[in-house]
């Protein structure tokens, strides 16, 4: 069995994590992995250039190849510090990759991440954080108005 690759990209609070999780449950045979979780909760280090979760990420990907019908992998994955990694991932898998990006702004991001009780990480952080345009050439863009569709229809009923 091939697996396919599903990547999930975009700045803190956009929504990459709630759509992972609602992708993990209807996709039957899938397994996710998430940077926050292998970087805070696994390694416990800062991120930036040649953090030992991009090796991490990308052993734990290629050990999951073949094992599971589908891959889930979602994070910030910065262009500047995972992109190499996420190429070499997309060579990999070819055509069984597909990657999508939040293009969300920041005022929108707010506004998600605060409907959000508890939140983890204030507006200050998020700023902080706050990578602007970092999708890749091969990314399939989540637009705003589209990614905030089901937070509108769930509010209807």
């Amino acid at each position: 069995m091939k697996s396919r690759l599903i990547v999930i990209r975009g700045n803190s609070g956009s929504g990459k994590t709630t759509l992972a999780k609602a992708l993990r449950l209807v996709l039957l045979d899938s397994i996710l992995f998430s940077q926050d979780v292998i970087r805070r909760e696994m390694l416990n280090v800062k991120d930036g250039p040649g953090n030992p979760t991009i090796r991490w990420i990308e052993e734990l990907v290629g050990l999951a190849d073949g094992r599971h019908a589908t891959i889930l992998l979602e994070g910030i994955l910065a262009q500047d510090w995972y992109g190499e990694m996420i190429d070499r991932l997309e060579r990999r898998f070819t055509s069984r990759y597909v990657a999508y990006y939040f293009d969300v702004s920041f005022e929108e991001t707010v506004r998600r991440h605060a409907m959000r009780q508890p939140t983890e990480f204030s507006e200050t952080d998020m700023k902080r954080w706050w990578i602007d345009q970092d999708h890749r050439p091969t990314d399939r863009l989540i637009a705003e108005d589209r990614s905030n569709r089901s937070h509108d229809s769930d509010n209807k009923a």
